[in-house]
């Protein structure tokens, strides 16, 4: 289940601290993130190392005096996320504790992106690169050789804890590199 941010329905957060915190613990807290990425490279006029990935998971955290407790999970299945904040619960001895009421998802003023970098083509990010190689080369025959390389990555997060804070970021980030 996912709220606006796309990651963690506020409600489940609630839950998933409670949880955390049923055996005791000062403070817990609620991690989730998703991230994609795709690069390309060109070496030499030669297309190469095209990678893609995407990932997602959470983590949850309690801290009791001194200790702290720490367990991470793959994905965000609702029954995943559960059974990481029990395991991490049992590890705590204590009186349980309380959660504050989650306030308003926070979200950071970023920068406004006018295309998503994953909403163009491959076909055209490579262009750009062979561009970049003909421009180095066209510098009066001084250059021999040209390396180009195009990295684009976007990261969601979501952090949550028990004195009520919440907030999410969704940062975007492009890179563009030439070494000739």
């Amino acid at each position: 289940m996912t709220d606006a941010s796309g990651l963690l329905e506020p409600a489940l957060v609630e839950r998933l601290l409670e949880r955390s915190l049923a055996h005791g613990g000062d403070l817990a807290e609620v991690y989730a993130e998703r991230r994609s990425g795709f690069s390309l490279a060109l070496d030499d006029r030669g297309l190469e190392r095209a990678r893609n990935g995407r990932e997602c998971g959470a983590s949850v955290r309690v801290v009791a005096g001194e200790a702290t407790y720490f367990g991470h999970v793959d994905g965000l299945a609702e029954s995943d996320l559960e059974r990481v904040a029990d395991s991490v619960a049992s590890a705590v001895r204590g009186r349980s504790g309380r959660s504050r009421a989650l306030r308003a998802l926070e979200r950071p003023e970023g920068q406004s992106i006018e295309r998503r970098p994953e909403e163009v083509a491959a076909a055209h990010k490579a262009e750009l690169l062979r561009e970049c190689d003909d421009r180095a080369r066209a510098l009066e025959g001084r250059v021999a050789q040209v390396n180009a390389g195009y990295d684009e990555s976007r990261q969601r997060i979501q952090v949550a804890n028990s004195d009520g804070l919440h907030v999410a970021d969704d940062r975007t980030r492009v890179r563009l590199g030439i070494q000739v």
